[in-house]
């Protein structure tokens, strides 16, 4: 799986804003598992792999530049099982009513979604781009938070 991020936090304090962006872009390894495909839904079975990049983040006060730090980040997503609905919205696309990758064993709540698909001979891709974007007053304070990421899913078939 192919996966970039950009992160986006912001603090507005009266006239001052301090906004961190973090960035990631990396590839998946030690990838395993099966999956299943039927008319209507995709089915993972002891899907794992690991993480191993490094996270860029770039701090900004009222629009200056202040400071860059990089971050190695390693995880390992320990094997878990899937299933997710969809419909077929037309010959490259499909859409996701509850949710769609899911990323391990996470109670995280996945947003409905589409993905646009391309075969090439026997592989499958699944590519998927999502931002979510939250804001909340902290003590007179304007946190806003906006995440993105975009991921491509290569299956091959055996």
């Amino acid at each position: 799986m192919q996966v970039q991020t950009n992160v986006t936090n912001q603090l507005a304090a009266g006239s001052d804003v301090s906004k961190t962006i973090t960035t990631s872009n990396y590839t998946t390894q030690n990838n395993s598992g099966t999956i299943t495909i039927t008319e209507s839904t995709i089915a993972g079975n002891n899907l794992s792999y690991t993480i191993n990049t490094v996270a860029n983040a770039s701090f900004y006060e009222n629009g200056t530049l202040t400071g860059t730090y990089s971050q190695p980040m390693q995880a390992t997503i320990q094997a878990y099982s899937s299933t997710s609905a969809y419909t077929r919205v037309n010959a490259d696309s499909l859409y996701f009513q509850s949710g769609s990758f899911n990323l391990g064993n996470t109670e995280q709540t996945s947003l409905p979604g589409g993905s646009k698909i391309k075969i090439e001979q026997d592989k499958l891709y699944l590519m998927q781009s999502g931002m979510q974007t939250t804001t909340e007053t902290v003590q007179g304070q304007t946190v806003s938070s906006i995440v993105q990421a975009a991921t491509t899913v290569t299956l091959q078939r055996q």
